[in-house]
């Protein structure tokens, strides 16, 4: 796995580290309840992070359809999927949690609705704290989408930042293979 902080847009940003149990509360200090969070106490650091586009650029630049995408990073949900490089990358179905005891905004699901249901996307259901969409004619297949070149070159390293935090969510990524 690659081992990075996501966000909306990629350059150094503070992250929040939760001293909680495990530290999965931990996210990006803009889009976490910092209230709810601070019983456990909070660490501040600042981190690289990359947008989606960056990131699938960097990794999954010839691979314009994707099977599945997992999105689960403490809070930014929304903000990831706002950025979400649709016209260049196709993915089939997404689960996107909605945890609210993360998300300084509490439920989720309305903004993903308005973001995904015009992009052809279907809501099925709620699985524990994750939204699932699926799309509702499969992801056209390369070759079939129109699809302009990713942009080439990568954010360097901010000073001051460190690679990637050591705790808070997931961003998985499962490529199609037809």
């Amino acid at each position: 796995g690659v081992n990075l902080a996501i966000a909306n847009r990629s350059g150094c940003l503070t992250f929040a580290r939760v001293h909680d149990n495990n530290n999965g509360l931990s996210g990006i200090a803009s889009t976490l309840d910092v209230e709810r969070a601070r019983v456990f106490g909070i660490t501040r650091i600042n981190v690289t992070a990359i947008s989606p586009h960056e990131l699938l650029t960097r990794y999954y630049a010839h691979v314009p359809v994707l099977d599945y995408a997992s999105v689960d990073v403490e809070g930014a949900e929304l903000t990831i999927m706002n950025a979400w490089p649709f016209e260049q990358w196709c993915v089939n179905a997404f689960t996107i949690e909605n945890n609210f005891w993360c998300s300084a905004t509490r439920s989720i699901l309305p903004a993903l609705r308005a973001i995904l249901e015009p992009r052809g996307y279907r809501y099925e259901r709620r699985i524990w704290v994750d939204e699932v969409f699926v799309r509702k004619t499969l992801c056209p297949r390369p070759g079939d989408m129109g699809r302009v070149g990713p942009v080439a070159g990568v954010t360097a390293r901010a000073a001051g930042c460190i690679a990637s935090p050591t705790a808070g969510g997931a961003f998985q990524l499962l490529p199609s293979r037809g």
